[in-house]
């Protein structure tokens, strides 16, 4: 998944195979830098998986992943895994 400006969403882009467009906006606080390539913090990254319904427990494994490593902490994890299960209900 990468997620682009919504202006993009006019654009003909050619997609490689595998890849899947998102188009949104992504707050500078939510992204940090790998080198040259902005990347989604790992909790909007979380977030975007529960919104695109990704199976749970991938998102459960990742939220427990990223506690572990100090990637997310204790009311932060608490309000992704809070949003997993509101989202299991609809």
């Amino acid at each position: 998944y990468l997620t682009v400006p919504e202006a993009w969403r006019r654009r003909r882009l050619r997609i490689p195979e595998g890849l899947i467009l998102r188009y949104g906006h992504v707050p500078d606080a939510e992204r940090i830098w790998l080198g040259p390539v902005p990347i989604t913090k790992p909790a909007r990254a979380i977030r975007d998986m529960i919104d695109t319904h990704l199976s749970p427990e991938h998102i459960e494994r990742a939220i427990a992943d990223a506690r572990y490593r100090g990637l997310v902490f204790g009311d932060e994890a608490d309000q992704l895994e809070a949003r997993l299960r509101d989202s299991q209900r609809t």
